[in-house]
């Protein structure tokens, strides 16, 4: 985890090969630019927090192959989009008991 640490520059294409991890936590941050299409190569992500940073752009498509993700979050951004992204399934359960899967 690596919210609240003042972080700055863009999210590194690197971070896609981390393929075993579960937890990507970049919350409350000053992070800049696009999510990273790599993001995508992180098969067991089930957690992905990038909120309160100074993101832009799209959610990149390869993030829709993330079926282990339970947990998104990219509020408080400066302007990220769903535009390049057309499904993302949640494996968790959504509040009302059922799975979710996000059309945009």
């Amino acid at each position: 985890m690596l919210n609240k640490n003042h972080l700055t520059g863009t999210i590194p294409t690197e971070v896609g090969n981390a393929a075993s991890l579960k937890v990507l936590s970049l919350s409350d941050n000053q992070l800049t630019g696009s999510i990273p299409e790599e993001i995508g190569h992180m098969n067991r992500l089930a957690t992905c927090w990038l909120q309160n940073n100074q993101l832009t752009g799209s959610v990149p498509n390869s993030m829709s192959s993330l079926h282990s993700m339970q947990d998104f979050r990219i509020y408080e951004n400066v302007g990220v989009r769903f535009t390049a992204l057309s499904t993302l399934s949640l494996s968790a359960e959504w509040p009302f008991g059922t799975p979710g899967t996000v059309r945009v």
